[in-house]
């Protein structure tokens, strides 16, 4: 939605845009937070739960990083600061792309069984 920015791009346009963009962090964020604690006792979830948001929020503080100095580099001559972002927002797009990719791959091969080392018919018995 925000890689055609222009200056004449309408506010309607950009309410659609970064409301999509709060539903869609709203719904990862709590099943980081989920993914991080259950898998730990009781006694370390609050620390496995302050490690998600610490890497979140560093995850996020580069990425603004990155994609500002890609941005600002893009800025020159008669290049307007929104025609210069569509090639963050593109980056996004693609990063996004790769999250739901690597989120929905397993389920696209169905249940995966694990293979049994030993040969059919044997045993454990001696």
């Amino acid at each position: 939605m925000l890689t055609g920015l222009s200056l004449t791009t309408p506010l309607w346009q950009l309410m659609i845009a970064y409301v999509l963009f709060g539903i869609g962090f709203g719904m990862v964020n709590a099943p980081i937070t989920n993914t991080a604690v259950s898998g730990m006792p009781r006694s370390q979830a609050g620390v496995a739960a302050a490690v998600a948001s610490t890497s979140r929020q560093v995850g996020q503080s580069l990425g603004v990083a990155v994609i500002g100095s890609v941005v600002t580099s893009a800025v020159h001559g008669s290049t307007t600061f929104t025609e210069a972002s569509h090639t963050g927002w593109w980056i996004t797009v693609g990063c996004g792309w790769r999250c739901c990719c690597s989120v929905f791959s397993p389920l696209a091969g169905g249940p995966r069984r694990q293979r049994s080392a030993m040969p059919p018919g044997s045993s454990l018995r001696t």
